[in-house]
């Protein structure tokens, strides 16, 4: 089996080489076609200047910002110029589109003003050249992990686990979404989640209830009902639609704190849209990811991530501190977005004494995969894992310890 993995990074490197070929055949084009003529940013600059850190990165700085919308000025140094200043005074520039959605009509005003085709890069020209470049730099940021990600194919016995690592690693070299290798629901998987009687649940990053309440169905399903449930969600929002989901049922406590190795205070980002909420912020798009590895030079309106606020964090050790074996958490859940290492440090009292079953999120980090295990193995070494996916995306990968 360790030729398999040996076989896919070698894939993923043939992959990683071919877009380098690639992006050196079209930047060499590029240089080529340029000779020295001003480089233009066309479109509204909202979206535009998130990609001027990219062309600074290729040695192909933007000279001029012309803005779609009739801005005038000056945007980090740049001059931002009118659609006439463009067709009047800058005839021999190279312009690229940069809006996605309106690239029809702002290659059609270009031609308009007399910019022939070969002097207008399109966005889909440019989002190759793009696309490509992040996945070189994360591919190359990643090559620090492949001998743990060997590691970690090696640690767990069952095939499924063994192609969700190799899953993983074609992900974060070559950014193909995972796939979907369990019809299980997420943190119960059958053959290794089995609720129990008097189970004591601890729900780490509760979010809305959501899985406080599969996890009562589900008790209430086998006939053997719980002894107590502990939600953390330190988001406002979250904790009271949490309490009001939860309130008609028996013992199940939320509690609006976060969790983390030591008792302290964390900055913490809330979404309004779907997106939850998090610690340590997610690259939720395109741009999120460009602003994530330095590219994006010029801020957008609003953080990507949310409103920030500072919020209380906990240790599960902590929380309960002084209480007997009997009474300490049976089965620990937990997605808290990137700090789910350090809440496991904060709970090595509790997985010593009493090794409850884990199903701990072990995606938002490349080393996620390996750390995790390593951290609870640290702790007591008589865990059997499991790793299994539940989206077709690259989020929700969860790692099972029991």
């Amino acid at each position: 089996m360790k030729k398999a993995f040996e076989s896919t990074l070698q894939d993923c490197m043939s992959i990683l080489q071919s877009k380098k070929t690639e992006n050196t055949r079209l930047l060499g084009e590029l240089y080529e076609s340029l000779q020295g003529r001003p480089l233009v940013l066309y479109g509204p600059m909202v979206i535009g200047t998130s990609i001027l850190g990219f062309f600074n990165q290729l040695g192909l700085p933007i000279t001029h910002l012309c803005d779609v919308e009739g801005n005038e000025g000056e945007i980090h140094g740049i001059p931002l110029i009118s659609a006439r200043a463009l067709k009047n005074d800058m005839t021999e520039a190279t312009v690229v589109v940069c809006p996605p959605d309106d690239e029809f009509d702002c290659q059609k005003s270009l031609a308009d003003m007399g910019f022939s085709k070969e002097r207008i890069l399109p966005w889909k020209w440019v989002s190759v050249l793009l696309l490509n470049h992040l996945l070189l730099i994360s591919g190359s940021q990643f090559q620090c992990h492949i001998d743990k990600y060997a590691w970690a194919y090696d640690l767990f016995d069952d095939n499924k686990s063994k192609l969700t690592v190799l899953d993983r690693l074609c992900y974060y070299l070559c950014n193909t979404d995972l796939k979907i290798n369990t019809r299980c629901s997420q943190y119960f998987e059958d053959d290794y989640i089995q609720i129990s009687a008097g189970e004591i649940f601890a729900d780490c990053g509760g979010y809305t209830g959501d899985t406080v309440l599969e996890f009562i169905r589900r008790a209430n399903s086998a006939g053997v009902g719980y002894s107590n449930i502990y939600s953390f969600e330190p988001g406002q929002k979250n904790y009271l639609q949490a309490v009001e989901n939860t309130a008609i049922y028996p013992n199940v406590t939320i509690i609006p704190k976060g969790l983390w190795s030591s008792e302290t205070e964390l900055e913490y980002f809330e979404n309004s849209d779907s997106l939850g909420s998090s610690f340590m912020g997610k690259a939720q798009s395109l741009f999120m990811g460009l602003g994530q590895i330095g590219l994006m030079s010029v801020a957008q309106p609003g953080d990507p991530r949310g409103t920030a606020f500072t919020v209380p964090v906990t240790t599960l050790d902590s929380f309960f501190a002084g209480k007997p074996d009997s009474e300490l958490p049976t089965f620990i859940k937990m997605d808290i977005e990137g700090s789910e290492k350090e809440a496991l440090i904060g709970a090595r009292d509790i997985i010593r004494r009493v090794k409850p079953k884990l199903a701990i999120c072990a995606y938002h980090k490349p080393e996620d995969v390996y750390s995790l295990p390593q951290t609870i193995m640290k702790i007591r070494n008589d865990y059997r894992f499991a790793l299994r996916h539940y989206t077709q995306g690259w989020a929700e990968t969860v790692l099972y310890a029991v």
